[in-house]
């Protein structure tokens, strides 16, 4: 269960006009084809009766944006959340935890080409994991 965020410079940004509500405004979009995005409190309120109205049909909220029935839990997302776990993110702004220690790649290209370039990951791999193969 996620709440929308409506991230500035998108395409769905652009589409409500560059701007976004108050917490007591709804917000049309600019050509009036998409529907208002609730407010502030709505989200708050919508989270909140879908989390109370889940625990109330059995389902355990067991990640931050997650809920299932016992023993139904996602195993995927496991290892990422999990005390100890190991990951390593590929690509553009993505992140890794290697070895207790969490990283983040670049998030814009320029900087991203760069720190590929100049051989980042492999600095990052070889210190985390105390490899010397990269």
């Amino acid at each position: 269960m996620y709440d929308l965020q409506v991230e500035e410079g998108t395409k769905f940004w652009s589409s409500y006009g560059g701007s976004l509500a108050g917490d007591d405004d709804r917000v049309p979009d600019s050509r009036g084809s998409l529907p208002s995005l609730p407010s502030s409190k709505e989200s708050a309120d919508i989270y909140r009766f879908t989390s109370e109205y889940l625990r109330s049909e059995g389902y355990g909220h067991y990640e931050v944006s997650s809920y299932a029935l016992e023993g139904r839990e996602s195993r995927h997302n496991g290892m990422y959340w999990g005390y100890g776990s190991s990951w390593v993110g590929v690509g553009m702004g993505a992140t890794s935890c290697v070895g207790g220690r969490r990283t983040a790649r670049p998030t814009r290209m320029e900087e991203w080409v760069r720190w590929v370039e100049e051989g980042g990951w492999r600095e990052e791999v070889r210190g985390s994991e105390g490899s010397e193969q990269a």
